[in-house]
């Protein structure tokens, strides 16, 4: 059994190598990527619009309910502090 370790230096420092090499070995990753996003992208089940709508109420509905919450508390703390502070 082989085991290929790749490096992280660069490809190759060899004086030799163009600058077309380099930029061919970029747009070919380049387009591996791409290619391999948007091959992993078809295969995700996007949500539906009317699904989308009722989670985003429902994350507005939580934090207005979690905003008011924490201003009644506070609103009794600072009650209760000024009267017992002052």
């Amino acid at each position: 059994m082989q085991v290929r370790v790749l490096s992280p230096l660069p490809l190759s420092t060899d004086p030799t190598d163009t600058h077309e090499e380099h930029t061919q070995i970029v747009v070919t990753g380049l387009r591996r990527y791409l290619t391999e996003s948007w091959s992993e992208l078809k295969k995700v089940a996007w949500p539906t619009r009317e699904m989308v709508v009722r989670l985003t109420l429902i994350v507005i509905g939580v934090s207005v309910a979690v905003g008011a919450y924490i201003s009644v508390i506070d609103l009794v703390l600072h009650t209760i502090l000024d009267h017992t502070v002052l």
